[in-house]
This record gives C-alpha cells, structure tokens and sequence, in this order.
C-alpha cells in the first residue's frame, strides 16, 4: 500500500510503502526529524493505491508502530476479508489504531451483503467465512439462500456502510490488542523468534530485528532497566546449527547470530550443517568463525583415506579419462597419499576436508580439531577473462560543433574509449555495495563448492590491447582451476556481465569529449568470454598457471 505521511505539527509529508519495517520507521522518523520510539505518531495524508483505505485512514492520526502494524495486516488479508474489514470499519465509525488492528482479527466475526445476485452462491460464501472451513460434502448441500434469508430476518437493522450491509454471526469479536503489546502472526520466515518476559508482561520478536525494534518493545512490557528474560522459542535452521548456535543466552548476542544466519541465507544451511560435522564445531563462537570462513573448503563425503580419494579424484571426478579396464594397473592409494600431502587436507569421519582458506582463527580451530597444520598460503594467482565491449550515445555533432539528442542508437568502435578508461571505472566503482568489498562480485554466488573455495574475488575492469578496449573479468586464485570449474565462474560472470553489474553500469552515461556515451559488458554481437590465451594476447598480460585444462 502506497501512502504520504504527514507531519504531526507542521506541513511537511514524505511517501511510504507497505508492508515494510523497522527500517522504514526509522526513515519515516528521519525524515520528519522526530525520535523513533513507540510514542511517534504521523497522519495519514492519502493512501494513493486504495480508494477503500483512503476514505477510511486519509486524514487520521495514528501512533506510527501502530499504523506499520495495521497496514502489514492488512496487506495480509484475503479479498474477502478486506471487504468485511472496510465495511465494518466504515458502518462502525471504527477509526483509531487499535481498534482498527483488533479489526482485522474479527473479519469471521461479520457477514456482509452487497449484491442480491445468486443468493444461493453468497449464502454459501458467507457461512464459509463464519466457519473458516467446512467440509466439501456438507458446503455442497449447504442452502445458502436460506442462510441469507435467516441472517436478515434475525437481523432486521443491520448496520449501512458504502460496501454494504454489515450483520453480525454467531462468532464473537476478542480484542487481540489491547493498545501494549503487538499479538504475533507470521509476516516473514525469520532464522529464529524470541519471546521477551518482564512480569506478567511478554512480547514475541522475530530476529533479526534492528535495536529500536528492541527498545520499543522493550518499552511495550515496561522494562526500565535489564531485568528481562529471553526465550527462543521457534528457529529455522537445522538442529545441528541451532544445537551449537542458540547456545547463547543474551538478546544481542542472539540477533547477532540470527543476522549471520540471514547472510548466510536458507540455500547454503545444509552446507553449513556439514561443515560443522567435518570440522567438529561445538561452540558458539567456533561456529562464528566456521561463518566467516565457510566458502574456503572443499568437502568429499564419505572418502575416508587415501585410496577412496584416489578412486574418487581418477574415475569419478571427471578430471581424466578413465577405462575400467586399467583398474587393476593403477595405484590409487599412492595417486591419493600423493595428493593429499600436497594439499591443506585432513580425512575426518564424515569425508574427506580441503582448506584452501587464509582465515587466522579458522586456522588455529582446524589444528586443535584435526591435527591440521596449515601450510603457508601459495600467492593467489590471478585470471583474466575477456569480453567484447558495446558502445553506443543517442546523440550526433551538429555542424557547429555541439551535440543533440536523436531519437536513433549509433554505435561506436571501443578504440574510441581509449584514454577514458578511468571514466568507467570509476561508474564500476559507483555500482559496487559494502557487500563486495571483501570477495568482489562472488558475495553474490551461491553455490558451496570448488569454485567458491578457489576463487577468492572477481571484478570487472577495462584494459586496451592491439588499439581496442575490452572488458575484462579480473579472479583472485586460491588454486588452479579445472575446464568444469572454469566453465561454472563463466556463467556466474555472464549473469553480471549481462543483468548484474553490467546492467547497472549500460544506465550511466560517460561523458566522451563532451558527448554522452553508454558503454555495455553485453548485447555485443558475437558477444564471447575468453581466457588471454584464447584471445591470442602477448605472455604479460597472462599472470596465472591454469591447472586441470
């Protein structure tokens, strides 16, 4: 729901969309200058998207948790059951927030009659929604229109709104809220929720939560200093990760990891619950580093010596033609034993383990749990993918000199981008987040295997060679990788290249010796992704030995 918020003492109004939160709030409160606790109230200027929620909240004051509440709920309400809200609403004169929350608790509460079409049909679609559920047999046998006509003989005054006549059933209205603590209902699939206790007083929070969040809520159960408990009371997550995880006993303590969690993201829960089991985590604060390092293994379940892990490595691993017929000719325990001592390996009872990490703590925590020294990291070596560049203005040189807007593309050679590689870069710069500071554009992959342990960073950049300017895709090396790996990073970079970074940065004009030109990593005609070799470039441009190829 879209809405304008008005200040609540002078005219100042800023725009907002529901459902949102804590974030929003503290936005919203920004804005008008005013302090984020539960006391805040703004108006309702105009609800731009709902003719319905307009009449009825345009011009009211509300505490603004308790119209963020409101609107949420809302947006979580079936058709029906925002028709039976707003005519009641409007038949009841119902208009502060707390009665309007409690509201939309009570829709089952109310039947309401707009049409005298197919009476039958309505009577059956009322009786529903007093019931909430009703067996298929008995609803189709179910006379509605002798519903309907009950309904209004015994309800010979009902109540008149705009949408309707509004009568009341069998059910009986609760107040859900009594204008302190918000009752609970899932709004979102959160890592884990907590209920907060002082007294007789209680309030559930899903985490993570930003602090003020907290503090209101807090305030909500009268809480004036820390004398306050905590429960965890529901996770998302596998036990294995909540065993060790919710072992902690604070409330910030817990958000925190509930924050990780969210980072870390349901798709790789299942990886991070292995993980564990190969390294042996047990503590909380084992587990936090684990997080940090997470994308830095290799795991090969159920290989638990050197012989499994040379069949694995030679018949299975798709890096060399295998012929069943050599089987008994090849040593694979001294092909596995060679290996392994090569590598940062430890076999564990859960499979074998590869760290190809830098991670201090991450290093001590595998030597006290499997005997791992880690040896000195190699230099990370470094690859360079290449890709044609698009260059296209909307405008055209006058025959004074200045350039106008046409209403046609024209194409540009990328040769004329010499010498404003800089300029690029620099709108590069300007698309990058917080988030790709430490891994560049590998923040965003999100499988767990070889290729997030073997690359360490990937960015996009520009470099001349033989008079043209091309893009280039710039990875940072743990170890050399395989003709599989490499063809998976390929499509991780054709994603940005195309809809990711390369998107962002085809929207952003240059300005070329007073013209403005947009320069795209994608939509070249025979658009490729090639390695220095294949570009056929001279051996300095080359700084990494690939490996498995």
């Amino acid at each position: 729901m879209k809405l304008t918020l008005r200040h609540p003492l002078i005219l100042q109004t800023t725009y907002a969309a529901f459902p949102g939160g804590e974030e929003q709030l503290q936005r919203i409160c920004d804005i008008f200058s005013i302090e984020n606790t539960g006391q805040a109230h703004v108006f309702v200027d105009e609800v731009l998207d709902s003719p319905k929620a307009n009449h009825l909240l345009s011009g009211t004051q509300f505490q603004l948790d308790e119209l963020q509440y409101l609107l949420n709920r809302l947006d979580g309400l079936a058709p029906n059951e925002l028709e039976i809200f707003y005519a009641v609403a409007e038949a009841q004169n119902v208009f502060s927030g707390k009665d309007l929350i409690n509201l939309t608790f009570n829709t089952r509460c109310y039947n309401v009659l707009s049409s005298f079409d197919n009476l039958h049909k309505l009577g059956k679609q009322l009786y529903l929604n007093e019931r909430e559920w009703v067996p298929e047999g008995e609803l189709q046998a179910f006379d509605g229109k002798k519903y309907i006509e009950d309904m209004i003989a015994s309800n010979p005054l009902p109540q008149i709104s705009p949408y309707g006549f509004v009568y009341p059933n069998r059910n009986q209205p609760v107040e859900e809220y009594q204008g302190e603590t918000f009752p609970h209902y899932p709004q979102r699939v959160s890592p884990m929720a907590v209920i907060l206790s002082h007294g007789d007083a209680s309030e559930r929070l899903e985490l993570p939560t930003p602090q003020s969040a907290i503090d209101k809520a807090l305030v909500r159960i009268g809480v004036e200093d820390d004398t306050f408990t905590v429960e965890v009371i529901s996770f998302d997550m596998p036990s294995e990760i909540a065993k060790v995880g919710l072992q902690r006993t604070s409330l910030a303590d817990l958000n925190i990891f509930a924050q990780k969690m969210l980072e870390v993201g349901t798709g790789e829960y299942e990886y991070l619950s292995n993980l564990m089991g190969f390294t042996g985590i047990t503590k909380p604060e084992e587990l936090d580093v684990l997080m940090e390092a997470m994308h830095e293994f290799e795991l090969y379940p159920n290989i638990r010596n050197c012989k499994d892990y040379g069949v694995h490595m030679i018949c299975d691993s798709g890096r060399y033609e295998y012929d069943d017929n050599l089987e008994e000719y090849i040593d694979f325990e001294a092909y596995g034993r060679d290996r392994a001592a090569r590598e940062c390996g430890a076999f564990t009872p859960k499979g074998y383990l590869v760290y190809h990490g830098y991670h201090q703590q991450m290093e001590l925590l595998l030597e006290e749990k499997l005997g791992l020294s880690v040896k000195d990291p190699e230099p990370m070596t470094e690859l360079k993918l290449y890709m044609p560049l698009k260059v296209v203005s909307w405008q055209q040189e006058d025959d004074w000199g200045n350039y106008e807007t046409t209403d046609y593309e024209d194409t540009l050679d990328s040769s004329e981008l010499i010498g404003h590689e800089d300029d690029i870069r620099e709108h590069l710069e300007l698309n990058s987040t917080p988030k790709e500071v430490e891994r560049g554009l590998m923040a965003y992959y999100n499988q767990s295997d070889t290729v997030n342990a073997k690359v360490q960073k990937y960015v996009f950049d520009v470099e001349q060679h033989n008079g043209a300017l091309y893009g280039v895709a710039v990875l940072s090396l743990h170890a050399p990788l395989t003709a599989d790996e490499l063809e998976r990073i390929k499509g991780e970079i054709i994603g940005q290249a195309a809809d990711g970074m390369g998107e962002s940065l085809e929207q952003r004009e240059i300005s070329i010796d007073g013209r403005d030109v947009f320069v795209s990593l994608w939509n070249s005609q025979q658009w490729y992704l090639k390695t220095p070799e294949e570009m056929g470039f001279t051996a300095p441009t080359m700084h990494m030995t690939m490996g498995g190829m």
